[in-house]
């Protein structure tokens, strides 16, 4: 058994609630809990998926970070710190573009 909880303008109504499969549906217990792990482990994806994501923004704004302290002391000319930088880049946006879909793509044009 559940508890529905609503709450009004500060106060708070409860009512015990039994929560049972649509009638019309035609499934097994087996199907539903096969459903339920499924979207838990999909949800569990997601979160690992955006926790990587923003490690790869803060990856970005380190290198971000390191060429403007070079340009600042001087070595922004520097030619093989440059394309050290813009290799990280190019592996960070590699890595970026795999796990996440740009935000001027709509959803429908990804394969």
């Amino acid at each position: 058994m559940s508890t529905a909880r609503l709450t009004i303008d500060g106060k708070a109504y409860e009512k015990p609630v039994i929560v049972r499969v649509d009638p019309l549906v035609r499934t097994t217990p087996a199907a539903l809990q096969a459903q339920f792990d499924m979207a838990g482990a999909l949800l569990a994806m997601r979160s690992e998926l955006n926790r990587t994501l923003r490690g790869l923004d803060a990856t970005k704004a380190q290198l971000d970070e390191r060429r403007r302290l070079a340009k600042q002391l001087g070595r922004g000319a520097d030619g093989d710190l440059e394309a050290q930088l813009a290799k990280a880049e190019g592996q960070l946006k590699d890595i970026t573009g795999t796990l996440a879909r740009p935000e001027d793509v709509p959803r429908y044009a990804m394969g």
